[in-house]
């Protein structure tokens, strides 16, 4: 998924101290997560990262720029670690394999990050239309990137003949969102639980979806 840039300067903020600029993005993803963008407000963003308001707006402008500059870092940061994995990794042919580097590579950024979490999760069904035509563009971007990057150098012919690649990948795009849904964004969620849940599925789909020879 590609972030969506503001036309706003915000190289006021770039220039701040590397754990300053961490401290402010990471109240800034929480309260988004938290509370959604219609409800969070630059004041509570403010207090939850020890700032005054006035400088919110000097870094930022207002809340849409702010909400879109963390957008983009939040897929800038997902980009990274996917296309770092596939450099550390023989090249994978096959269909699942590639989901469970992207997905693995997801997952240690929010690990390291759960904050990115929250967000994605209530930015994923946020309709406020202030950001939603920028929101439906940025997810429109990554399920192309999503598609490339799964059918482009995939080995499909270790589907069963009956079998639809992209309607796996449906399922897999629905249990995941069925998921996110079901989390608790105030308690976060459970990475290893998380991880075993994906993988258990994942293998249940490849003994189904595959022919024998390719198990």
């Amino acid at each position: 998924m590609a972030g969506e840039k503001t036309d706003f300067d915000t190289g006021a903020f770039e220039i701040l101290p590397p754990e300053k600029q961490n401290f402010i993005v990471d109240a800034a993803l929480r309260t988004f997560g938290k509370m959604g963008y219609r409800k969070a407000s630059t004041g509570d963003i403010a207090v939850a990262a020890g700032i005054s308001k006035a400088m919110v707006f000097h870094y930022f402008g207002n809340k849409k720029n702010m909400y879109l500059y963390m957008m983009d870092y939040v897929c800038q940061m997902i980009y990274a670690a996917v296309e770092e994995t596939q450099k550390q990794e023989t090249v994978e042919t096959d269909f699942f394999g590639r989901i469970h580097i992207a997905a693995m590579a997801k997952m240690k950024v929010m690990e390291k990050q759960p904050a990115i979490f929250l967000f994605l999760s209530n930015a994923y069904f946020e309709q406020d239309p202030e950001v939603a035509t920028e929101l439906k563009k940025i997810f429109g971007d990554g399920g192309t990137y999503r598609q490339q990057y799964l059918f482009e150098k995939s080995d499909l012919k270790k589907f069963k003949p009956d079998v639809d690649p992209e309607l796996v990948l449906k399922i897999l795009l629905k249990m995941t969102e069925g998921y996110i849904y079901g989390v608790s964004l105030d308690e976060g969620f459970n990475f290893a639980g998380m991880v075993q849940d994906f993988e258990d599925s994942m293998d249940l789909m490849k003994r189904h979806f595959y022919k024998e020879e390719y198990l």
